[in-house]
C-alpha cells in the first residue's frame, strides 16, 4: 500500500480531500527536501518512524501509518522529536554525506527521510498557521 505525504497548512474545508496542503517546491532546500510532499510504501515508512523513535508522533490514531486516511495537527514536539532524532542518527552515522546518493540503504533512507521531515516541518511552523502532516492512501 502506498502513501502520499504532505507537510503544510490545513485549510478550513470540511472533506478530507479538500484539507490537502497545496504542492510547494524548494529549489534551495537541500537535496531530496525540495517538495512538501512525499510518496512512501506505507511499511516501509512504519518501519522508518519506528527505527527513529518517531512511531508514536506520526502513527495515525486508527491503525498505524498508511492505513487510512488521517491528517495530524503539528505541534512543537513534532519538531522537537524530530531534530532530536535526526541528531541521534547523524551522531551515529558520522559517515553519512546527506549529497552522496551512490548507496543507497536503509541508513541512507532513513537520512533522507529525517532531513525531510526537519526541513518542511520547520518551514510549516515559519509559514503556516495551522501545521499538519497529511496521509492519503493511494
Amino acid at each position: 500500500m502506498s502513501n502520499i505525504i504532505y507537510i503544510g497548512n490545513k485549510k478550513p474545508f470540511e472533506t478530507f480531500k479538500e484539507q490537502c496542503p497545496q504542492l510547494l517546491h524548494h529549489r534551495n532546500a537541500p537535496a531530496n527536501c525540495q517538495w512538501n510532499d512525499r510518496r512512501v510504501e506505507g511499511i516501509s515508512f512504519e518501519w522508518f518512524l519506528r527505527r527513529n523513535g518517531l512511531s508514536n508522533m506520526f502513527n495515525s490514531p486508527f491503525r498505524g501509518f498508511g492505513n487510512c486516511h488521517y491528517i495530524i495537527e503539528l505541534d512543537k514536539n513534532h519538531l522537537k522529536a524530530v531534530e532530536d532524532s535526526l541528531q541521534r542518527f547523524k551522531n551515529a552515522n558520522p559517515h553519512m554525506n546527506s549529497d552522496d546518493e551512490s548507496d543507497v540503504d536503509i541508513s541512507a533512507l532513513d537520512h533522507e527521510r529525517l532531513q525531510w521531515l526537519c526541513y518542511w516541518i520547520k518551514w510549516s511552523f515559519e509559514n503556516c498557521s495551522n501545521p499538519i502532516f497529511w496521509v492519503k492512501v493511494i
